[in-house]
């Protein structure tokens, strides 16, 4: 296996592995907001959303694995910057909206 595969499997597992600690971090903030008297509403499609995101990350490495899609690098540079300037901008969000 050609070592950009294992690394763009190595960004997939990161980004899930991300996507669980905000999920934690999402727990905690209800139990924060249920003390203070906040009522929770529940979200049945919730589950399906985190189905969909989990198949498209999943999709995303089977497509590289199975369809042989060639690494080009500055592509790959290119989409690296925006990944990151995006996951600052989530975890700005998520620190900026801890108490609502």
């Amino acid at each position: 296996m050609d070592l950009s595969v294992i690394f763009f499997w190595g960004l997939l597992l990161a980004v899930a592995l991300l996507r669980l600690v905000e999920l934690r971090i999402s727990k905690r903030h209800q139990k924060e907001m249920a003390a203070r008297g906040a009522a929770k509403i529940d979200e049945p499609k919730f589950r399906w959303m985190v189905l969909l995101h989990t198949a498209v990350r999943l999709g995303a490495g089977l497509e590289v694995v199975l369809l042989r899609r060639p690494f080009i690098p500055w592509l790959a540079a290119l989409m690296f910057a925006v990944f990151l300037a995006a996951n600052a901008v989530r975890w700005w969000v998520i620190r900026s909206a801890r108490e609502h």
